[in-house]
């Protein structure tokens, strides 16, 4: 609260208002930094972050979808419509080619493939780690960035019941514009101009073709898509507690409909925590969550569904299509009503249910050993099982290439994950002299196993319920199992911060990683960070902007941090004959079998590596009632891990290698305002904005030279000679440019 100076006068009664005190808040606010917080006006980094006051008036689902655009420099983008599909989410853009661009997620501090099945009404805060200084603490698993959620938990007190709704409606839009009936029959004329064209059987004379200019036609698009989509959001919270005991449990129910015909999407999520004070100085707490996802339908990409929809004829012929034309044989129909597959009917007539189940329990024991020095150890341990059925009934795409008999896909996959950490944290202030000092250490082990069941030649009348119950009546294939190689990494890290007059800022972080998807020699990497920060505002000869400047602090960091994301390339695997085509029949009779994987291994493979340098500034107005905060990044990713294409001669189709760099440019602004606070009413002001250059720097070779493919192109090959030049040579003048 504001500090408030009144004359007291005799005889005279008082009225006192407490005002909140903007800055003071803003100054206590606690941002998640990696293994431990920090208050918001000490950070040195570029974090970023969005509270639980903004995301539970957000009707979504996936915490993905509740940040988008909500954070400089954060791109989130959806792939397709469909219930299943992927949410791709970016910080400062990619550096790697071929390796995955996703960011580090890490929730309530275990990590997490996505954050997708997380409700927003769950999440207390989402802090996004953007630069080397804040992620180097992640060392092998942060140079795309680091996005850390943090969950609700119980507050002491009474116990206080809460529930939210929403109910939201989708709608089709924007459709593609596509040919008229007219049009579409002009065109087939145009494709087939011979005076015995096959277009008078399909398409009558050509004196009569105004004919179709009163055609309505099918409007495919809408036939699939013209359904109002309905999004159900239900959540309950009971939260309380004790001094000695505060709970929280959330359930939430989300249910959607998709615009798409047959389309739907269910998911029950659990959140339970728990923390037990013993006494004043040893605590454990307990977190748990369990989801359940059911997806239905099939994805609107796969099977060319979006292309079918946009290309298939808008009307019928006066004849049955051939043979021929059924094939696909461009020079009779370019435009090929073909390949193409009636899309309404191929979406109705397949089945596809995906069942997804996730448990992941943290357990954490906190000792206060004495006045600062705090030690913390957890473990962490998930599993999940997935679960898909996927159906195509007789004449579907699918189907087509089994005599347009049904065909089933069954796959099942599990995991699991644990995690070890114990850290030592120690706060201390001498006079003018603040440290804050960590270390720790961290395994975790990663472990997936899947198997994948596939039958035929089902009777033509099943649907997919009789499939479903009488699975053994069709033609099974052989059944592949894989148990993964687990992935294990083991992790010491530190981190010091140092703090002079609460105005001057250092930070030291150093990260020492090992992991088993490379060979011996190359298992381990050291990342290190550091980054400084000045509060310029709390100077002395800035005392004549107190009454409009409340913040003003420049920041500088620099560091390294890597990406690991491969699998275990320097070993030799094998890989199942899973192409019917390529089986070993006997007496008709698929068999199993293994052949060598195509890709050749690499026993020097190694890290990329990042080294990412930043600077910016943060301004605060009125109270910090206007924030403004800028920064400017350059990031340069060095030893990318590509997969090369080998000429044919070698016997590997591929081979994975460290070569090229990356290089990411780019500035970001966000301002926010906090235009109307009251009791009953607020308005809030946000608008961020962001640029990025990215710039390949090199592709291929120590030396800088490029690659030339007999087609005269320059790409990483596919070709059985190669023809390598150096700028500047004579084969760089001749054919280089």
């Amino acid at each position: 609260m504001k500090t408030e100076e009144v004359d007291a006068v005799t005889g005279k009664t008082l009225k006192i208002v407490l005002k909140d005190d903007s800055q003071t808040l803003d100054e206590v606010v606690v941002v998640a930094v990696g293994y431990g917080n920090a208050r918001k006006k000490d950070l040195t980094g570029a974090i970023s972050s969005v509270g639980e006051k903004t995301l539970k008036n957000i009707p979504t689902t996936s915490a993905s979808s509740a940040i988008t655009g909500r954070l400089a420099g954060v791109s989130v983008v959806t792939t397709e419509g469909s219930p299943d599909a992927a949410v791709n989410i970016r910080v400062r853009g990619g550096g790697s080619i071929t390796q995955s661009n996703e960011p580090l997620f890490i929730v309530d501090g275990f990590q997490v493939s996505n954050i997708n099945d997380i409700p927003p009404t769950d999440i207390e805060s989402i802090d996004v780690l953007k630069d080397a200084s804040s992620t180097a603490i992640y060392g092998a698993k942060g140079a795309n960035g680091v996005i850390l959620v943090t969950t609700k938990g119980g507050r002491a007190g009474k116990t206080e019941v809460t529930f939210n709704a929403s109910l939201g409606l989708n709608r089709f839009y924007n459709e593609t514009e596509v040919l008229s009936p007219y049009e579409y029959v002009y065109y087939q004329r145009e494709l087939d101009p011979a005076k015995n064209a096959g277009f008078f059987d399909r398409y009558g004379q050509w004196e009569d073709v105004d004919i179709y200019k009163g055609k309505e036609g099918l409007n495919w698009q809408r036939k699939l898509f013209d359904r109002t989509g309905l999004k159900q959001s239900y959540n309950v919270n009971i939260n309380g507690g004790s001094e000695s005991l505060i709970y929280s449990i959330s359930y939430t129910r989300d249910d959607e409909t998709y615009i798409m015909q047959t389309s739907k999407y269910r998911r029950d999520n659990l959140n339970l925590k728990l923390s037990k004070n013993f006494n004043k100085k040893l605590r454990l707490d307990l977190n748990a969550k369990m989801s359940n996802n059911v997806i239905d339908g099939p994805s609107v990409s796969s099977g060319s569904k979006l292309r079918d929809c946009v290309k298939y004829p808008p009307i019928g012929t006066l004849t049955d299509l051939t043979e021929d034309d059924l094939a696909g044989d461009n020079e009779l129909i370019p435009e090929n009503i073909s390949n193409l597959n009636d899309p309404f009917y191929n979406i109705t007539n397949e089945y596809k249910k995906q069942s997804k189940f996730n448990n992941t329990y943290n357990v954490a024991l906190i000792w206060d050993v004495i006045k600062g020095l705090q030690w913390r150890a957890e473990g962490t341990y998930g599993f999940t099982f997935d679960r898909t059925d996927n159906i195509y009934l007789k004449n579907t795409g699918e189907a087509n290439g089994k005599a347009g008999q049904p065909v089933a896909y069954r796959q099942y996959w599990n995991g699991s994950k644990w995690t070890f950490r114990t850290l030592l944290t120690y706060k201390f202030k001498l006079k003018k002299h603040h440290f804050d000092v960590m270390g720790g250490i961290e395994a975790n082990n990663s472990e997936k196993d899947d198997m994948k069941v596939n039958s035929d030649y089902y009777p033509g009348d099943y649907l997919a319920n009789d499939i479903l119950a009488m699975w053994n009546n069709g033609t099974a294939e052989p059944t592949y199992t894989t148990i993964n190689e687990p992935d294990r990494s083991m992790s010491y890290f530190g981190r010091a911060n140092y703090i002079l007059n609460d105005r001057y800022y250092l930070t030291f972080t150093l990260r020492a990683d090992g992991t088993n998807v490379f060979a011996p020699g190359n298992k381990w990497g050291i990342f290190p960070a550091a980054s400084a920060a000045w509060r310029i505002s709390d100077e002395s000869f800035m005392e004549w902007s107190k009454d409009w400047l409340s913040t003003l602090k420049m920041r500088a960091s620099y560091g390294k941090s890597g990406n690991a994301r491969v699998g275990s390339y320097w070993r030799q695997t094998y890989s199942p004959v899973t192409s019917t085509k390529n089986l070993y029949y006997q007496n008709e009779i698929g068999q199993s079998s293994l052949q060598p994987a195509k890709r050749l291994r690499n026993e020097n493979l190694t890290w990329e590596s990042k080294f990412s340098t930043n600077v910016g500034f943060d301004l605060g107005f009125f109270s910090n009632r206007i924030n403004l905060t800028f920064d400017y990044y350059n990031d340069v990713t060095k030893d990318l891990i590509m997969e090369v294409q080998l000429p044919s001669n070698a016997g590997y189709s591929s081979q994975y290698q460290n070569l090229g760099q990356t290089t990411n440019r780019g500035v970001e602004l966000s301002l926010n305002a906090n235009l109307v606070q009251t009791k009953d009413f607020y308005l809030d002001f946000n608008f961020n904005i962001a640029f990025n250059k990215n710039k390949v720097d090199a592709l291929y070779g120590a030396n800088g030279d490029e690659m030339i493919l007999s087609g005269g192109g320059t790409e990483t090959g596919s070709d059985n000679y190669r023809v390598f030049c150096r700028p500047g040579s004579w084969f760089d003048v001749r054919l280089c440019v």
